[in-house]
């Protein structure tokens, strides 16, 4: 048996010439047509970048065009039954407070009351009648409180 490693004849492991290997089609065996596409370039497009960002900056102004008056109104809202509710409070007590002592009160550790959320102040209290302000958490909304009239925006006594 041959060995293989020997060179010659049509083995397998048979010693190249060098030569690189004739095609017909070619004039030259070095000229290959190139078939690769064309390398794209490293990094992002700008312009898909900038539409992008475009399109995130139109979508966030409108949703704070629109999202944030809605948002502010519940908030707007909470805050008016809040202080309407401390007023309602505060008036329960001062009732109280005249059946047992026959007039109103202005010092709030005598009327007996629980903490109030929002900051409520007496304006004037008088054997008849008394007047109650009520400021929200927030500070936007004021309301005030009389006997006849109940919960208003308008001042009273």
């Amino acid at each position: 048996m041959r060995d293989p490693r020997a060179g010659g004849g049509d083995s397998f492991y048979a010693q190249s010439g060098g030569r690189p290997v004739f095609n017909p089609g070619n004039t030259s065996p070095f000229s290959v047509p190139r078939t690769e596409a064309v390398p794209r370039r490293a990094g992002r497009d700008p312009v898909k970048t900038l539409v992008t960002w475009a399109t995130v900056l139109v979508v966030g102004a409108i949703g704070v065009k629109y999202g944030y008056p809605v948002v502010m109104d519940q908030v707007h809202a909470k805050d008016i039954s809040a202080v309407t509710a401390d007023l309602e409070n505060v008036a329960a007590g001062e009732a109280s407070y005249l059946k047992l002592n026959g007039t109103y009160g202005t010092d709030f550790d005598a009327l007996s009351i629980p903490k109030t959320i929002s900051h409520v102040d007496v304006l004037s209290a008088t054997g008849s009648d008394f007047c109650l302000k009520g400021t929200g958490v927030t500070g936007g909304v004021v309301r005030y409180y009389s006997p006849g009239r109940g919960v208003s925006d308008t001042p009273c006594g």
